[in-house]
């Protein structure tokens, strides 16, 4: 895609457009019919300006795979389409604890308990 006329769009101190996307794509058939993407390349020229000096930079991207994720078990322990708050199983506090990603802070917790409101039927805790 050639984007040459692209207008620059102000980003912090600097302004900056991308004037050039080129991708190229090769699938391969797998035995059961479908296509996998086994070998594609990106090239972006973005072109930016800084102080009144226009600079290019240019990303190149490759991507290679040789395993195409053939067919493999997976042993099903819930039904598809089984309600995953009426699943049982057994909570692990351990787990969730040693998360690094969407758990509440102390602050937040400190603020849901603030706010708690008696023995209303929203009990769930969150951060989204």
């Amino acid at each position: 895609m050639d984007m040459s006329d692209a207008k620059f769009e102000p980003n912090h101190n600097t302004q900056s457009r991308t004037i050039s996307n080129i991708i190229h794509s090769f699938y391969d058939r797998l035995p059961n019919g479908s296509y996998v993407l086994y070998k594609s390349t990106q090239q972006v020229v973005l072109e930016c300006k800084y102080e009144n000096k226009i600079y290019n930079y240019v990303q190149r991207i490759k991507y290679l795979s040789s395993d195409h994720f053939l067919d493999f078990g997976v042993k099903r322990n819930v039904r598809a389409d089984k309600d995953i708050f009426k699943v049982k199983t057994r909570y692990e506090d351990e787990f969730w604890n040693d998360q690094n990603q969407l758990l509440l802070t102390d602050a937040m917790q400190a603020f849901i308990e603030k706010v708690k409101a008696g023995d209303s039927d929203f009990k769930i805790k969150s951060n989204f």
